[in-house]
């Protein structure tokens, strides 16, 4: 039992991002996107922050802050734009394409940024 709630986190922060790509996706000229492929694109970004935290880990050397978010949102930038590209639409029925998907991908990483802010705001407001 023990072990299952060890997973309470990872499971929460999951269902927590794909809530949050639906919304960046309705936020983003209501384009349409299955929470399945919501999910798809969180487990994505999931196992690609894995693989960088192990290759980081395997350099030796950590990579500068302002690196580090460069990486980041050039990822949010190439993913998004493949993967939304492919499986996200229009309010008309079309795929939206690499660029929009792009877009669409900056807007998660700009909606997932904001909501860590506010709960670290409140907090450093209520530490004052």
């Amino acid at each position: 039992m023990q072990s299952l709630l060890t997973l309470l986190p990872l499971t929460l922060s999951v269902a927590l991002m794909t809530a949050l790509v639906k919304l960046a996706a309705r936020l983003y000229r209501r384009t349409n996107l299955s929470w399945l492929r919501a999910f798809g694109y969180v487990i994505l970004l999931l196992v690609g922050s894995v693989g960088a935290t192990l290759i980081a880990r395997l350099g030796g050397n950590s990579t500068p802050l302002p690196l580090a978010l460069a990486f980041g949102l050039a990822a949010h930038l190439l993913l998004g734009g493949w993967y939304f590209g492919r499986f996200a639409y229009a309010q008309d029925g079309n795929r939206i394409g690499f660029p929009r998907g792009a877009i669409l991908g900056i807007v998660f990483a700009a909606t997932l940024a904001g909501s860590a802010m506010v709960p670290a705001l409140v907090l450093l407001a209520v530490r004052s």
